[in-house]
């Protein structure tokens, strides 16, 4: 029988639904951290932190959920408390996987997949168990068209994704949940400025035909 895991946010094609608000005619929201990162990021805390007393990996898990969303609702603290004291489901577990998958600094207003001809999740699943290959399709980095809070912005989502990386080689040490600790701590005062995605703007993307892809920079 398999163990069940204190925590299960679903995959990628059954996501929860972003705010009704930040959705447009034509256009969709594209993560800059990928989904599948930031759920092994959120499952292997919560394995570490549920139905133990270990204050260090609790920490932890409060920092990710006051990164992802500045102030969390009464039902996602309950969540987290309920999570400490073992396996959480329905609706706990979509509480969280909401805030987790729909943090507006992790966000870019762009094309819908169908159209974009460089779609992240298009290449990910192409280099499945090539991991030398696959930072780019983890990664959606952008460089082109961004004002100057929304560079700042992506450079502290660029560290923060360095953080996890590194946390994900060995995710149930203490040495990387305080370095973890730490980074979220540090980053957090710059992403909390950030209230919605990065809009829309035809300067970010190149079009060919009716489709599209992202503006490169001589560093992409």
């Amino acid at each position: 029988m398999s163990e069940t895991k204190p925590l299960n946010f679903p995959t990628s094609e059954n996501r929860p639904r972003p705010p009704k608000d930040w959705s447009e005619n034509n256009r969709t929201l594209h993560h800059i951290i990928s989904w599948e990162v930031i759920k092994q990021v959120w499952e292997a805390v919560a394995q570490t932190c549920s139905g133990t007393s270990d204050s260090g990996a609790q920490r932890t898990m409060e920092a990710l959920l006051t990164t992802f969303k500045r102030n969390p609702s009464p039902d996602a603290i309950e969540a987290l408390k309920k999570l400490a004291r073992g396996p959480i489901g329905k609706p706990h577990d979509e509480v969280l996987a909401a805030i987790a998958c729909w943090a507006p600094w992790n966000l870019v207003q762009g094309p819908k997949a169908e159209l974009r001809l460089d779609d992240p999740n298009k290449g990910q699943k192409a280099f499945k168990g090539k991991p030398d290959q696959l930072f780019k399709y983890k990664f959606d980095r952008f460089r082109i068209g961004l004002t100057e809070s929304e560079e700042a912005q992506l450079r502290c989502v660029a560290a923060l994704y360095t953080a996890f990386d590194h946390y994900l080689a060995a995710p149930h040490s203490q040495e990387s949940l305080l370095n973890l600790t730490l980074s979220l701590r540090q980053l957090r005062p710059t992403l909390a400025l950030c209230h919605s995605p990065i809009p829309f703007r035809e300067s970010m993307w190149e079009q060919e035909g009716t489709k599209w892809r992202k503006a490169l920079s001589e560093k992409d």
